[in-house]
């Protein structure tokens, strides 16, 4: 499952109307102290934000109808209501950052959860002054740290405007911080879905195997696994690239493997879906996100084990941390996750069950299940050394390369800094599925969030987690 915080440049929708290139984006509103250039783009803009800051439908699509082909006004409303806005709230522009009569780039936050972005609008000189909307992640500006507010009042801010439902835990090596479920999530016992998140229990895996000899991070991956068919991958791609999303492998998750998904049930069964493919690019040239390079990590787990992929992390991973509500495939009790997505891409007002999106169980790229008192016991586990030894975890926290959403990563870990600490973790999301689980280094304070709702839901929350922690007195 692709692992990109929501709210960025990633997560974007592209519809042509004529000249107009509609890019669909987050983050919107107008505070009463704030005024926008009278200018082309600005007017547009000052357009867009009161209709999104309405919080509906009708408002949207008549922006649309104005701006661009009025028989695609309904689906971009769409877009905008059912996937952009649910994620956003209401926006509070603050800041013109760049101001021209053909675009115009604004700095805000959202209303409801303090997180910052971009808005940028571009617009057709000709009337019906088409538009393309985009939006990124923000940093906010130095001296703004939002509301005052302690972490259970901020989530309770958050259900109460059924922004999120799951459950949160924030905790130190010894001692439970503070720990909640909200929404339809009943019980800290309840599992969630991880998407991504355990990924890194897959690269933990292989660091193990690796202390024990078996394996070489600098070896291509067709020593482990000979029969492969695609020689470029056999013989140039390592398991360093494969760790670090370097390897320019592809992904099974593709509409053949979308067709099949209820079937799949091993490891082995991934393959045929994306080995044959070419390599995107030349090994260690770039990173790139890889679901099929973790499928090939796990292939490789159990062939050098003689293991399942699912026996060696039960026995290896989840029982020496103490995980006893974490397994590929979900044990009750567990949370239904809740979408606005629709089967074959399309985006409704309300949220339905997502389980058209999932497969039969997880694989050693995503898609387990666990619960956020598992997470800190991994966290716990990592940093006593129950897992994997002082030098591993620290190679496998060094920052290997640049991602392209402002992080870096190592093996199998995401790092990025915040409010003067790095910190590391892995976050995972799908139609309904949301998780962020991040470890502060230095201080040692472990945030896990997951939530049954569509991303951005957990990232967001966990990080202005992170931040009411550090104004904390």
């Amino acid at each position: 499952m692709r692992s990109v915080p929501w709210p960025s440049c990633l997560i974007k929708t592209r519809v042509k109307s004529g000249a107009a290139l509609l890019l669909f984006c987050l983050s919107l509103s107008c505070a009463a102290s704030f005024r926008l250039p009278s200018t082309p783009s600005g007017n547009v803009m000052d357009e867009f934000l009161e209709a999104y800051n309405t919080g509906k439908f009708t408002p949207v699509a008549a922006f649309f109808g104005r701006h661009g082909s009025k028989e695609r006004a309904t689906e971009r409303a769409q877009w905008v209501m059912g996937f952009l806005y649910p994620g956003v709230r209401r926006f509070v522009p603050i800041e013109v950052l760049d101001s021209k009569p053909e675009a115009i780039t604004v700095l805000g936050h959202s209303e409801l959860t303090e997180a910052w972005y971009r808005f940028i609008i571009e617009v057709d000189s000709l009337p019906p002054h088409g538009v393309a909307f985009g939006f990124e992640n923000a940093d906010p500006p130095k001296g703004r740290q939002g509301r005052e507010e302690d972490i259970a009042t901020y989530l309770r801010r958050l259900e109460n405007a059924d922004f999120f439902s799951g459950a949160v835990m924030v905790a130190d090596g010894e001692r439970t911080i503070f720990t909640r479920t909200y929404g339809s999530v009943m019980g800290l016992d309840t599992q969630i879905n991880l998407g991504s998140a355990n990924k890194m229990f897959t690269a933990v895996a292989i660091m193990q195997l690796v202390e024990q000899g078996k394996l070489d991070l600098n070896t291509p991956v067709g020593r482990y696994l000979p029969d492969l068919p695609n020689p470029d991958i056999k013989d140039r791609v390592t398991i360093h690239h494969l760790l670090t999303h370097t390897s320019g492998v592809g992904d099974f998750m593709n509409p053949s493997y979308s067709a099949r998904k209820k079937e799949i049930r091993t490891v082995a069964e991934l393959l045929p879906f994306f080995v044959s493919d070419s390599l995107a690019f030349d090994p260690g040239a770039k990173w790139q996100y890889s679901n099929g390079g973790y499928a090939l990590l796990g292939r490789v787990i159990e062939v050098v084990s003689g293991q399942s992929y699912e026996e060696y992390v039960q026995q290896h991973v989840f029982a020496p941390a103490g995980m006893t509500r974490t397994s590929g495939a979900p044990r009750e009790p567990y949370a239904h996750g809740y979408t606005f997505m629709r089967k074959g891409g399309a985006i409704a007002l309300t949220r339905e069950v997502n389980d058209f999106a999932l497969g039969a169980q997880g694989t050693p790229a995503g898609g387990g299940y666990s619960t956020v008192g598992d997470l800190v016991s991994f966290a716990r586990a990592l940093r006593t050394g129950n897992l994997v030894s002082k030098e591993s975890l620290d190679r496998m926290l060094t920052p290997r390369i640049s991602t392209d959403r402002n992080t870096q990563y190592g093996y199998g870990f995401e790092l990025r800094t915040q409010d003067g600490e790095t910190v590391y973790g892995h976050n995972g999301h799908h139609f309904g599925i949301s998780a962020q689980f991040d470890v502060y280094k230095e201080s040692g304070t472990i945030v896990a969030v997951l939530s049954n709702y569509d991303p951005p839901v957990a990232p967001v929350t966990a990080a202005r987690i992170g931040q009411l922690i550090a104004l904390k007195p």
